[in-house]
């Protein structure tokens, strides 16, 4: 294996590019291409995608809509470096990990509102319900960013951006079905006028679905899944230099679910449902050439609830939980340009987030209930960035952070990261950072396995790349090694075999390396073929067994085609290998393997004028069977077709 990453890297050496990052031209970029758009994440200002000397990737609009997908989940299944696992089909909890790292160490945000669940066991975003809807791009982190984000963002950021309004106001509306009596109706409209832009969307999703346990197993019974989701944001400028305006997100989700994977997974009448509120107000201004200031105040409102009943399979059975969690968030943001001397930003936020559990449970061996009090936490941080360009070559991130959380005190985070392009082309980076993520309140404070005396999880690690552009942008590589070391990792440990409980505890390190390659070739004006080959090797330093539900290899190629100007074709292949995954037989775990597949996905649109576009993908076109998750279901081989209409 040594030998092939070495063989790997030497030939991304001689070929490769910077993903997205795009090298050349005015102002530093390199010359040969048309400049990328902005991108706000690194650096928490609009800064442009080659000025960027770590890994990411940015998911623009014109891609989601040629793709045709309806969550956010399903275009990250292609990203580099990234894996998602989905306990079943339409609906089902789905977690997504960055470079090995836990599904908790992702921070997930939506217009800079974090959105990560305070109510789920280890904090993480479960991504079964978020869509597409009026969505403008989506932008990806890969590794740790706590430096800009504390807690949370070990693992990476993926920061969900609403369209912005703009043009001559206009309607739309649109209509889709497809396999598994799967429906969707959409509407909306965006439009500017006098220094007022605004955007919004109204989208519903209907399923019938298939069986979250795997029908393999003999769980023959489908489980639906509905979806209403809203959105909408407002900006107004009156005049040059000051802008403020608001965010909102809506959605409520049902699905049925069953009682686990594997035989005698299925449950009949078993419920969750999940509604979320993400809002943000902002106000920016310029107060000098070389000074602007930033205020946000960020919202999130999470309620799920779970319910059962007794059935024929469990006579005896009776559920009903309800989680409630909140996050209410403030920044003071500000941006010094400084000349020659770069430009320095930096500030403070505060954090506070609430978790109010009720569960209560009748089952063969009794009844449950647990009603605990509201737990809490807070967090200020402050930090301090500067981002430096010498010349038209060099690019440089530098930055400092101390965070003063409520339950563990002062801990303090520092990220150095630089890329150099030469005047032929190449390029190479590197990137060394820091990182803690605090425990979440459920694993603290829930009274069935919470544990106050856990400590925060921690992570240093690097990345280091060499990227290629050749032919004025005819072929782009890049090849990025990355490592990963982190400590006090929270899990959750059996006590009492007998009657299956537990509690957290800070019992594992880890150590987490591999290799992201990407190669672009775009042969002529209408076709453009994008490959990345991820490899990952993560390793439980207690048990020295790797992960679960990570991949060592995974292979992405998309190939876009516009034969005509108005048409667009994509195809994507999806290779993912061997995965490790747990199974509790008799009440002990046991380590499974789950196997390697080979997943096709075609999709297209055609634009006939600007008040009419048809579009259509086929998914799984192969019909293969394979899990994410062991025991879990994943859908057949899968049509779906639809028109959209703009007034």
């Amino acid at each position: 294996m040594k030998r092939f990453l070495a063989a790997t890297l030497l030939f991304l050496t001689c070929n490769v590019f910077a993903e997205d990052a795009d090298i050349g031209g005015e102002n530093g970029a390199p010359s040969g291409v048309e400049l990328p758009a902005i991108i706000i994440s690194p650096t928490k200002y609009e800064t442009p995608l080659y000025g960027i000397p770590s890994s990411f990737t940015v998911v623009y609009e014109d891609e989601i809509l040629s793709k045709g997908k309806p969550q956010v989940k399903d275009i990250l299944k292609d990203a580099p470096g990234l894996n998602v696992a989905q306990s079943g089909g339409f609906g089902a909890a789905t977690s997504i990990f960055i470079r090995g790292a836990e599904s908790s160490h992702s921070l997930v945000m939506i217009d800079g509102v974090k959105v990560c669940d305070p109510t789920s066991t280890n904090g993480a975003f479960n991504f079964a319900n978020l869509t597409l809807d009026n969505v403008e791009r989506v932008e990806v982190l890969r590794g740790s960013h706590s430096t800009l984000y504390g807690s949370d963002a070990i693992g990476g950021v993926i920061n969900i951006i609403t369209k912005k309004g703009s043009g001559a106001p206009r309607v739309w509306a649109s209509f889709e079905m497809g396999s598994h009596s799967t429906f969707k109706e959409s509407f909306g409209s965006y439009g500017e006028f006098k220094g007022l832009s605004y955007s919004m969307a109204f989208a519903r999703i209907d399923s019938n679905g298939i069986s979250m346990a795997a029908a393999k197993y003999d769980n023959d019974e489908t489980d639906d899944y509905s979806n209403t989701s809203f959105s909408s944001r407002l900006d107004f400028s009156p005049y040059d230099g000051f802008t403020a305006g608001t965010t909102f997100r809506y959605t409520d989700a049902e699905i049925e679910i069953d009682d686990s994977g594997g035989y005698g997974g299925d449950d009949p009448n078993r419920r969750n449902r999940e509604k979320q509120i993400a809002a943000s107000c902002y106000a920016e201004a310029a107060l000098t050439k070389w000074w602007d200031v930033n205020l946000k105040w960020l919202w999130l409102y999470n309620k799920r609830f779970d319910k059962d009943f007794a059935d024929y399979i469990d006579t005896n059975e009776y559920l009903y939980s309800e989680y409630k969690g909140s996050n209410v968030s403030y920044e003071f943001h500000n941006v010094f340009k400084l000349g020659e001397f770069g430009t320095l930003s930096g500030g403070i936020d505060y954090d506070k987030q609430q978790s109010d559990p009720f569960y209560y449970g009748v089952a063969a061996w009794g009844a449950t209930l647990l009603d605990a009090a509201k737990a809490k936490d807070h967090n200020i941080g402050y930090y301090l960035q500067n981002r430096l360009t010498v010349g038209k070559n060099f690019y440089s991130i530098a930055g400092f952070r101390i965070d003063d959380h409520s339950e563990f005190g002062l801990h303090d985070t520092y990220k150095v990261s630089g890329k150099y392009i030469f005047d032929w082309g190449m390029s190479v980076k590197g990137t060394w950072a820091t990182g803690f993520k605090a425990p979440s309140l459920y694993q603290l404070y829930d009274p069935g396995s919470g544990n106050s005396s856990l400590k925060p999880e921690k992570s240093k690690g690097y990345e280091i790349g060499i990227g290629q552009q050749l032919n004025e942008g005819m072929l782009e590589a890049e090849s990025t090694y990355f490592y990963t070391e982190l400590d006090n990792l929270i899990d959750w440990v059996m006590v009492d075999p007998s009657w299956f409980t537990g509690e957290y505890q800070n019992v594992k390190e880890a150590k987490i390396w591999g290799l992201e390659n990407l190669l672009v070739f775009k042969p002529a004006d209408w076709i453009k073929v994008k490959y990345s080959y991820t490899y990952l090797n993560t390793r439980n330093e207690n048990t020295k067994q790797g992960l679960d539900r990570r991949p060592r290899n995974k292979n992405v190629v998309n190939l876009e085609l516009k034969p005509l100007d108005n048409l667009d074709i994509q195809i994507s292949y999806l290779y993912a290998g061997n995965r490790k995954d747990k199974r509790w037989i008799g009440g002990a775990e046991h380590q499974i393997i789950l196997e390697d597949y080979h997943k096709i996905d075609a999709s297209g649109r055609y634009v006939v004028n600007d008040n009419l576009e048809f579009f259509g993908r086929i998914e799984n076109i192969t019909d293969i069977h394979y899990e994410e998750i062991d025991g879990y279901g994943t859908p057949s081989r899968s049509f779906y077709a639809g028109a959209k209409a703009t007034f």
